[in-house]
């Protein structure tokens, strides 16, 4: 099994960091740190849209 197929199964945030220091892909674990904070920040927005629009129903 290769180190992509071994990383295949792993979640994003746990595959960043090893392979930025063991296999030396720092570009790489950089583009996926960015790619997940763009996700969280979206689906905080998203959520605080759908919260706040509740609660002025209440």
């Amino acid at each position: 099994m290769t180190s992509h197929e071994a990383a295949s199964s792993r979640p994003g945030c746990t595959c960043a960091v090893p392979s930025s220091f063991t296999e030396n892909r720092t570009g790489l674990s950089s583009a996926m740190a960015v790619l997940m904070l763009t996700i969280v920040a979206v689906v905080s927005s998203l959520a605080l849209r759908i919260l706040k629009r509740r609660e002025v129903d209440l």
